[in-house]
């Protein structure tokens, strides 16, 4: 199977990750390596164990999405105490964003990933200053390494009891 045809069993299986999905930006995790597909016509490896893509139209080498990254850790080091603190903040963001925010848990089920779909597509120069502008005044403690980056897992083959669980959909975009 193609990276192509495992994006569209994806999709099918569940439609939200359609909208966020980029064919040029596929990013596979498989035998404890991560790294971007090169050749969506490439075959996919049959123990691929997670599936993303950051908001990365290749073609045109801008950004469609941007996508911030929260963190849950039981003491709060670099991220939240709880995923219920994490869902408040991402929605002050997402209300900030007047609904333009897709808010979902983690691959884990732990952690808070916000995507917004953008109205004018940005440079890869202009996508961690304006994921961090949009995020000012929020208070949103945001992994800054996915900011810089901007890659998601969107499909796991093992994901937790609450992975990829939708908390609030973007506005305009139907799943």
């Amino acid at each position: 199977m193609t990276y192509e045809a495992a994006i569209f069993g994806v999709c099918a299986a569940h439609p939200w990750a359609a909208a966020w999905f980029r064919l040029g930006c596929v990013v596979v995790k498989a035998g404890g390596r991560c790294w971007q597909a090169k050749d969506i016509d490439a075959q996919c490896p049959s123990n691929v164990e997670t599936l993303g893509c950051s908001g990365l139209a290749l073609t045109r080498q801008e950004y469609d999405w941007l996508g911030w990254d929260l963190d849950c850790k039981a003491d709060g080091s670099g991220g939240y105490v709880s995923t219920d603190a994490a869902i408040a903040n991402a929605r002050r963001l997402r209300e900030k964003l007047n609904g333009c925010a897709e808010i979902r848990l983690s691959k884990s089920g732990r952690g808070v990933h916000i995507r917004h779909l953008l109205e004018t597509p940005v440079k890869p120069d202009q996508a961690k200053s304006t994921a961090v502008a949009l995020a000012r005044g929020v208070w949103l403690h945001a992994d800054p390494a996915a900011l810089g980056r901007q890659c998601f897992d969107l499909w796991s083959r093992h994901p937790g009891p609450r992975g990829f669980e939708q908390i609030e959909q973007h506005w305009g975009i139907e799943p």
